[in-house]
């Protein structure tokens, strides 16, 4: 069964800064790790009408993120969220 995991981060473009939540799975065996993204959602105040960026965002952006978190061994399994 897949492991569920959240981490908050800063999202940078050269017009803005957003903060966002970051929940994703991940599922090993012996051999690898996969991980999927379950959502990157904007956290805060400042929300522009968008709250939820996941389709909006490089997908490949946001694995380097995760795999910086989980490679910091800052992560926690939030269980189903």
């Amino acid at each position: 069964m897949p492991e569920s995991y959240y981490f908050e981060s800063e999202l940078d473009c050269p017009w803005m800064t957003v903060d966002v939540g970051i929940r994703y799975t991940r599922e090993s065996n012996d051999v690898q790790s996969l991980f999927e993204i379950q959502s990157v959602r904007v956290i805060g105040p400042h929300q522009c009408g968008l709250s939820d960026l996941t389709h909006l965002i490089n997908d490949d952006y946001i694995f380097d993120l995760i795999d910086e978190h989980w490679s910091s061994g800052d992560h926690k399994d939030y269980g189903d969220g």
